[in-house]
């Protein structure tokens, strides 16, 4: 399996917060950490995203008028449109797919610019964000119970504490968990009669 191409700029920004080389260590024959390895971790954390409404602002141009270009949406990593029309949708009000030669969109800044006034149109969005935070924090954890076996040892004028690794390693899980947003559950009771 290869990763998807929308997730590239998502697994390069995980590797980089995990230092994740593409071959840190082997486990049972598997080398650590490739694209489909860190595209997997973020896929369990994953938000899916459907027609959430694009929120438009107006720009005065010099005549005074209003254009309508600048839509906004809850900014992060997202899987880029280069994924193709199942991961990221921008749609017009009758559900009909806006082509992405129609706009220029800022993923982290949560900003899409369509080429032409779209006067006021309404605007929604199908896509996947994900939690980098979260994912950063799984990839510590599990590079920390590599290294849980490494101990300290002395002789004569050496020392050495490989055991610091692993503090390390699940001290970075904990600062990333902690940057992570809280996530929400719908609850629906089930034992009772509608």
């Amino acid at each position: 399996m290869t990763a998807r191409t929308g997730m590239a700029t998502a697994i390069e920004t995980l590797r980089s917060w995990t230092e994740a080389g593409t071959a840190d260590y082997a486990l049972a024959g598997v080398t650590y950490w490739d694209g489909d390895q860190l595209q997997a971790v973020l896929d369990r954390c994953r938000e899916d995203t459907r027609r959430q409404p694009l929120m438009v602002v107006a720009d005065v141009n010099e005549s005074g008028v209003s254009i309508y270009q600048d839509y906004y949406f809850d900014g992060g990593h997202w899987e880029e449109a280069s994924g193709g029309t199942t991961v990221w949708v921008v749609e017009d009000s009758t559900g009909a797919n806006v082509g992405t030669a129609d706009y220029t969109v800022n993923y982290q800044a949560g900003h899409l610019r369509f080429t032409a006034d779209t006067a006021g149109s309404a605007y929604y969005l199908t896509g996947r964000r994900y939690d980098l935070n979260r994912a950063a924090a799984e990839v510590w954890r599990r590079k920390a119970a590599h290294v849980a076996s490494r101990t300290d040892w002395q002789s004569d004028n050496h020392k050495v504490t490989a055991s610091q690794m692993q503090k390390q390693y699940l001290a970075m899980a904990v600062s990333y968990e902690k940057q992570a947003p809280a996530r929400f559950v719908r609850m629906r009771r089930v034992d009772i009669n509608p």
